[in-house]
């Protein structure tokens, strides 16, 4: 059979069961398959192709179109036996609906005389076209496919046959790919065996084909291209160089891998497509209306450890005639970046790329409405630490479930992998967009990604979580309505102290605050050395969050009180945040015989305290006999001045040092004694004094003695 006339008996088999379309069933009862088997003149006579023939042949394994029936049974199909012979190169399963009632125990006498009567020429029956599938058995094509495409997870590739449904959504989203494919081939491959491409080919690096490829590819295409497509993808593709679109033909725009916009809260976030989810009939002529779309995208979200892929589901419903592309809920990038010049693109690329190196915490200001469930408008410090609002709020988001690296594997033990998903194959796109440690992968700029070197930072998610200082809440923000906190550093100038002390209050700032560069934190701390304004004015001198608390945030509860400081104390040296327990003098006051309960209260928040070395003492701070204690407190204090003065000589050399002098211990001792003085103004007596009156100790100075 030639060429020609067997592509005249593959139209003849498209106007019969186009003839069968006509009248539209809505609820079919019955369904009846029409089997065409295609396979290559070659294997159907045994005989090798003439030269001057066409190198593509097909032809119908039975022209009269075998038809077979079954019965619909609570929505499922009897499997119909495979047909097909062992050289077949495609397989075509016609689902067609009838008005045939379905009853559940139909004998098979019954059935005989429904075939008796006839169906598909019946004119009392009603038949419509319900979908069609392809089955591909060519081991030369699917190879060919299998190199060519490398992103379809909607695809079982890795099968022995590759199933195909209408509208055959990869064949048309690769269709460019597959002629191109098909016209160069090399010179070297005509030495090779007929069938040398097989499922077990190992992936080249460039692809190439050979006569058979060539043949069975062609098979493939002529049918989709000739009896599916029609000129529909060439109208469609028009529209789209106007920016319009089609229902029955949205699913064009939507190929795997391809980056897309996506509206959310009134703005474009960009996702990769994963998948298009069609209505199996979308290409009947005769439907009216058709299941919505069902687009599953992904992009790079925060599990509270790594940087993952996270999908999401969109759906499009009906609509009727043309509709501008950039109107609908999920678009393809392209459209939008020549319609702004990539504005957007640069936008969410910037954007990006403040998400990821916020992953690692920074104290930011806030101006805008939060991203909560409480909604309101927010304007103030934050600090933003998903990961600690993960580790508090329970497990992170439900991320990395990105089914799309092969159907059956099992999840991989490899530090790569972390025993949370399959090992991806060579040939997988998005390897390098997984397990990302923000911590360890400083950029996310990949020069070799053919995707664009910044496109990771391009479809980072929107928000973060961030603690607010103010409201001692935490709270799910707008990456875009965070900016960089503007620290007051002459708010210690206003405090109305001698100028000797502030710039003791400095030097011991600058001592205790000093950057760990192991890890970027800062070495825990924190102090009220003034009362109402000065822990404001140390915060803002050394640019660091103030994290002030008081007894309604760590509890009266001598069980509890312990677990919630050093909660606050963890994310205090987490953070290198100033931290002030305003009232802390309920946990330090003097204990009683009769109160236990206060006794035990200030006994745990005293070992919490020494245990952390948080905060400086004030019990030094109150005793001034000069013991060891006092003595290396007023030295160290002494060495602090020393090292801030030579920190703000403009004239030193590399040979020069700090100098601890005279005028150090002077001033130390000056603001000690006048610290002293203070205490017993007020009170009307000192320390030993104090002691004395409550039987607390016995010394001859206080006795008289």
């Amino acid at each position: 059979m030639s060429f020609d006339n067997i592509k005249g008996a593959a139209a003849a088999v498209n106007a019969v069961t186009n003839s069968l379309s006509l009248t539209a069933l809505p609820n079919p009862e019955m369904d009846i398959s029409l089997i065409s088997n295609f396979q290559s003149e070659e294997e159907v006579t045994g005989k090798s192709v003439e030269k001057d023939e066409p190198e593509a042949s097909l032809s119908l394994d039975n022209p009269t179109l075998e038809t077979m029936t079954e019965n619909l049974k609570e929505g499922g199909k009897k499997r119909i036996p495979n047909p097909g012979s062992s050289n077949s190169v495609l397989e075509i399963l016609t689902v067609l609906g009838t008005s045939i009632k379905s009853e559940t125990y139909r004998s098979s006498r019954e059935v005989r005389n429904i075939l008796d009567a006839g169906i598909l020429n019946n004119r009392h029956i009603a038949v419509s076209i319900v979908s069609t599938k392809i089955t591909l058995f060519s081991k030369a094509a699917i190879g060919a496919i299998r190199r060519l495409v490398h992103y379809y997870p909607s695809a079982s590739l890795d099968a022995e046959h590759i199933e195909l449904s209408s509208p055959y959504t990869l064949i048309a989203h690769c269709l460019k790919d597959l002629e191109s494919f098909c016209a160069e081939v090399h010179e070297t491959d005509a030495t090779k065996a007929p069938n040398s491409t097989t499922v077990e080919d190992d992936v080249p690096s460039t692809p190439t084909c050979n006569k058979d490829t060539v043949e069975h590819l062609g098979i493939l295409i002529d049918f989709v291209k000739e009896h599916v497509f029609k000129h529909k993808i060439e109208e469609e593709e028009k529209r789209h160089a106007q920016s319009l679109c089609t229902f029955r033909m949205l699913w064009l725009l939507f190929k795997p891998g391809d980056t897309v916009y996506v509206e959310s809260g009134g703005r474009q976030v960009a996702y990769v497509v994963q998948s298009v989810q069609v209505d199996d009939s979308i290409m009947a002529p005769d439907r009216r209306r058709y299941d919505p779309y069902t687009i599953t995208v992904w992009n790079l979200a925060f599990d509270g450890t790594f940087v993952r892929r996270a999908n999401l589901k969109v759906y499009i419903s009906h609509f009727e005639g043309e509709r501008s592309i950039t109107s609908l809920k999920v678009f393809p990038s392209t459209f939008l970046d020549q319609k702004d010049n990539c504005e957007t693109r640069r936008k969410l690329e910037a954007s990006g790329e403040k998400w990821y190196g916020l992953l690692r915490g920074a104290q930011m200001y806030y101006n805008g409405h939060i991203m909560s469930p409480s909604k309101g408008t927010l304007v103030g410090r934050v600090y933003i630490d998903s990961s600690s609002y993960y580790s508090q709020h329970g497990n992170g988001p439900d991320v990395g479930e990105v089914d799309d690296i092969g159907e059956g594997l099992a999840k991989c033990p490899c530090e790569q992998c972390h025993g949370r998903r399959p090992h991806p194959p060579v040939q997988f796109p998005w390897g390098k967009y997984d397990f990302l440690d923000p911590d360890v992968t400083e950029s996310l700029v990949d020069e070799e990604s053919p995707h664009g070197a910044r496109h990771r930072y391009l479809i980072c998610e929107g928000f973060v979580y961030g603690f607010v200082l103010k409201s001692k809440k935490w709270e799910k923000l707008d990456i875009e309505c965070l900016l960089p906190p503007q620290p007051n550093l002459k708010a210690m100038e206003s405090l109305v102290m001698p100028e000797d002390r502030k710039v003791m209050i400095k030097a011991l700032v600058e001592k205790f605050s000093r950057v760990n560069h192991g890890k970027g934190s800062s070495k825990s701390w924190g102090a009220d050395f003034i009362q109402n304004k000065g822990e404001e004015c140390i915060a803002e001198f050394t640019g660091r969050a103030l994290l002030s608390l008081t007894c309604g945030d760590i509890g009266t509860d001598e069980v509890v009180i312990e677990q919630r400081l050093s909660e606050w104390f963890r994310l205090a040296e987490k953070w290198g945040a100033v931290m002030l327990l305003d009232e802390a003098d309920v946990f330090l006051e003097r204990r009683q015989i009769s109160d236990l309960k206060r006794n035990s209260l200030v006994s745990d928040f005293e070992v919490t305290m020494r245990a952390k070395k948080y905060i400086l003492s004030q019990h030094a701070l109150n005793e001034m006999e000069w013991n060891g204690r006092e003595i290396r407190n007023i030295f160290q204090t002494a060495v602090a001045l020393a090292e801030y003065r030579f920190s703000r000589k403009t004239d030193k050399t590399e040979f020069d040092g700090p100098v601890l002098d005279q005028q150090d211990f002077e001033q130390v001792c000056n603001m000690t004694q006048e610290f002293k003085q203070y205490l017993t103004n007020i009170r009307g007596n000192d320390e030993e004094e104090r002691a004395g009156a409550h039987n607390d100790r016995f010394d001859d100075r206080v006795s008289g003695q």
